[in-house]
């Protein structure tokens, strides 16, 4: 662990450095932004689910060699600033090609731009989980985590907010590319702050080289070995449920795309709409955090129970203004996005310091990367099936799944542990 200077100037500096790629995710967001700015544009829905799936998919990937990688004694901020560029990258083709789109080839551009945000985000988050867990302790991890997302989300409302009343824009396309361009100038942003970042490579490099949990002796392929170490960790109780819970609040995580589908089918050509679902969703992270600290000083399961609430209050609300043509307001759409962030913030930063809590140093990278890895699998494919319904049928058919899953994820947090068991760190 870092001295105690160290310590208070990494704390503040991965706090900037969060918020600002934080802002720069909320107006860029592949949950938000992208599926709506992809049906703005006005290619076909089927796609437009694939959007997410791709995502999670080359995250997954990503994690999966990146793991290896992050148990050797080098700095994992090169490993973050990779990834943020490489995201800022993929960015910058979607924003070039938006300006003379056609619709024949937006689903390719809009499917390997997400591939290549999948597969940087899966090494920076990576990095990121495993850098705080080495040099923050326990009651600063939480704090950072809370206090970076409302920040981030008050600066995201003054964004959209000058995008929306002081922005000139000839059409609804034009502000939510403006939108898009401010997400990458920040996103570039946030890779240089992350070169400030002061971390100290383990002088005992032999230390980092005992993974959790263990594979057996023999070679294996990617693949094999990553089976061998998943095995293994499914006969730790605490690591088996912490699974199971993450594939039904998946409901939580993968629900927003299909809200802006949603959205997108009435407003997608309104100028101001856009704006309006980015400043309700900021809204709902600055709302769950300021609930979600208080309620994970009780204990993280609470949090995951309480946040699958919230989210079938969205998801209620979403079919309200389906059954009811007069309540199609943008402003009701934007209640939708406030109710969903607010969700999805609680079990976003609950599950993340439920592993960290339960991990040590040499364990964490590994476990970190089954979870997300065997939970991103499981998230692709359920999220192509709820394209494909929504594509046959219509997107509010896969909301009424994703509300009934949130119930049963409300009922299913009461099995995760409440206790405390301290990790090395």
């Amino acid at each position: 662990m870092a001295n105690e200077k160290d310590e208070d100037w990494n704390f503040h500096t991965i706090l900037g450095q969060g918020t600002v790629f934080d802002v720069s995710d909320q107006l860029t967001s592949p949950k938000l932004f992208l599926p709506f700015l992809y049906m703005a544009l006005g290619a076909p829905i089927l796609f437009a689910g694939l959007i997410l799936p791709v995502v999670q998919v080359s995250n997954l990937l990503s994690q999966m060699v990146s793991a290896p990688l992050l148990v050797r004694p080098l700095l994992r901020k090169w490993y973050m600033i990779l990834g943020i560029v490489a995201t800022a990258v993929a960015l910058i083709v979607v924003a070039i090609a938006s300006y003379s789109a056609q619709a024949v080839w937006l689903a390719p551009l809009f499917l390997f731009a997400a591939a290549i945000m999948g597969t940087s985000q899966g090494l920076s988050t990576l990095a990121y989980q495993d850098l705080i867990g080495r040099i923050l302790p326990r009651d600063r991890r939480g704090r950072l985590l809370f206090s970076q997302g409302a920040l981030a989300a008050v600066f995201t409302i003054i964004i959209a907010v000058a995008s929306k009343y002081l922005g000139e824009h000839p059409d609804a396309i034009g502000e939510h590319l403006e939108m898009l361009w401010a997400g990458i100038a920040l996103t570039l942003l946030a890779a240089l702050l992350t070169i400030l970042i002061r971390e100290t490579p383990p002088q005992n490099a032999s230390a980092q080289r005992a993974p959790a949990p263990k594979a057996t002796d023999a070679k294996k392929g990617l693949l094999l070995d990553y089976l061998a170490r998943l095995g293994a960790a499914l006969g730790i109780d605490w690591f088996r449920r912490f699974l199971i819970a993450r594939m039904l609040f998946l409901s939580i995580e993968m629900a927003m795309p299909f809200y802006a589908l949603h959205a997108a089918a009435y407003h997608a050509g309104h100028k101001g709409s856009l704006s309006t679902f980015v400043i309700g969703s900021s809204l709902g992270i600055i709302a769950g955090d300021m609930l979600w600290q208080r309620v994970a000083r009780v204990s993280m399961p609470a949090v995951m129970a309480l946040a699958s609430l919230i989210a079938c209050a969205a998801g209620a609300l979403a079919i309200t203004t389906f059954s009811v043509p007069d309540l199609r307001l943008v402003w009701m759409h934007g209640g939708v996005f406030l109710l969903i962030a607010m969700a999805n913030e609680g079990t976003r930063n609950a599950r993340k310091l439920y592993i960290v809590e339960f991990t040590s140093t040499e364990e964490r990278p590994y476990y970190i990367a089954l979870s997300n890895v065997f939970i991103g699998v499981f998230g692709a494919i359920a999220s192509f099936g709820f394209g494909v319904l929504a594509h046959l049928q219509h997107v509010i058919w896969p909301i009424w799944l994703i509300v009934g899953i949130n119930l049963m994820a409300c009922l299913y947090a009461r099995q995760l542990s409440t206790g405390r068991k301290p990790a090395t760190a």
